[in-house]
């Protein structure tokens, strides 16, 4: 039979050609839905499936969320390390060490310095600027002191080298005759003093107490000078005339004397 005959043939007054077309479609539409069901699909999902995943408690709740990673879970009531508190013994050997390592004090100057802070102990006036330094750095100890301890006013300094000179009075290490005598003549007692004193009478008697800015004359030390009295030098005026003093330095020379004086008895002039 050629392919012509089979071509002229009929089924139901339709060419077999049409039919078998039409099959060949049909197979084409079975084989394309085929291909798209998914390898894994076992048809309808059993419902016990999801019951049993209720049974396995909140892990299904996870589900679709959780990467390809492991999952860690941290603690709920996980304990963070305590800071650690600074105290006065720390603030101690921290403020000693900056003092050393910036030159500021030798070991055992700073170390007794901070020591006397800490402990509520007077200072000296350098220990006193230990402690400012190290306050300015750190900032003040993180404990209450027992106390605060007074400090020493800034020690005396020389003004000048070469005598006579002025000196300004700058604090309580400075203001008395004897404490200038002290500080320019290396000893402040009375008869040191007295030389600084009466040539600055006009400020004031023995012992008096100079004011802050208060210019004092410093004059060159010498020997004190003593007068003999004779019967026509009693008084002080007479005295201060004859050896070329001033009354008032006189008198400073010279406290609580009362004229008219003993012939032969000594007062000193200088």
């Amino acid at each position: 039979m050629t392919f012509d005959d089979i071509a002229k043939k009929k089924v139901a007054g339709v060419p077999v050609l049409y039919i078998a077309g039409a099959f060949v479609v049909i197979l084409a539409v079975v084989a394309y839905k085929m291909k798209s069901t998914p390898s894994g699909d076992n048809g309808p999902v059993d419902e016990t499936q999801g019951e049993a995943s209720d049974v396995t408690g909140g892990a299904a709740d996870y589900s679709g969320q959780v990467g390809s990673g492991t999952v860690i879970v941290a603690p709920q009531n996980a304990e963070l390390p305590e800071a650690v508190k600074e105290t006065n013994e720390s603030w101690e050997r921290t403020a000693v060490a900056y003092l050393i390592d910036s030159n500021i004090a030798t070991p055992s100057d700073a170390q007794l310095a901070i020591d006397h802070y800490l402990q509520g102990a007077d200072l000296t006036f350098e220990q006193g600027k230990l402690k400012d330094a190290a306050i300015k750095k750190l900032g003040l100890p993180p404990e209450p002191l027992p106390g605060v301890g007074s400090i020493s006013a800034q020690p005396a300094q020389k003004q000048f080298n070469s005598f006579p000179g002025k000196h300004t009075v700058k604090g309580v290490n400075d203001n008395t005759a004897a404490k200038l005598a002290a500080l320019y003549y290396g000893n402040g007692d009375a008869s040191h003093a007295a030389r600084i004193g009466a040539l600055n009478a006009k400020l004031g008697p023995v012992g008096t107490t100079y004011n802050a800015g208060t210019v004092i004359y410093i004059p060159v030390w010498t020997n004190p000078r003593y007068y003999t009295i004779t019967s026509t030098t009693r008084y002080p005026q007479q005295v201060s005339s004859k050896n070329g003093i001033s009354y008032d330095t006189f008198i400073y020379f010279n406290p609580g004397l009362t004229a008219p004086y003993k012939v032969g008895s000594k007062v000193r002039v200088g």
